[in-house]
């Protein structure tokens, strides 16, 4: 079942990305796709593609750490003017790291305010474990030492 968790911004799994009536009925028109080989559906609009593998190897979990921030610029670009649909095979891991990642940066929540808010949205999430903690708890460090340099070259 797709989950809207904030205005614009639904989180789903690969049946919700085939769902043509909800695309059609929320007017989606973006559609991130996290996963290596999943097919889009046939439904025009914008379509991006977040290529990992939720294997628990240590390479996907760097390549994920990779893309957060520029999947996380991408969606905070798209939702002015798009509704967007992130999903990967089940909605529980790689879309899930992604929407975190927003939150952690556009948000400027932790990432623990930001895993629960997201279960208020999706209570199925990050089960059953949390594959790309070490990615996401990366990606928080390097959002706040750039905060405090950007604070700290303000005050100078």
């Amino acid at each position: 079942m797709v989950n809207e968790v904030l205005p614009r911004l639904w989180l789903g799994d690969i049946k919700d990305a085939h769902n043509i009536e909800f695309l059609k009925r929320h007017s989606i028109n973006c559609i991130i796709n996290c996963t290596s080989s999943l097919e889009f559906p046939k439904y025009p609009c914008q379509k991006h593609r977040v290529s990992v593998k939720d294997n628990l190897q240590p390479d996907q979990i760097i390549r994920m750490r990779c893309l957060l921030n520029p999947t996380a610029d991408l969606i905070h670009r798209s939702r002015g003017t798009m509704n967007i649909l992130v999903h990967c095979h089940m909605g529980r891991q790689r879309s899930v790291s992604v929407i975190l990642a927003y939150l952690l940066k556009y948000g400027q929540m932790t990432l623990k305010d930001s895993v629960n808010f997201l279960r208020t949205k999706r209570d199925c999430i990050l089960s059953p474990g949390f594959n790309f903690k070490k990615a996401l708890e990366d990606y928080e460090t390097e959002l706040l030492e750039s905060r405090k340099c950007r604070k700290s070259s303000r005050e100078s």
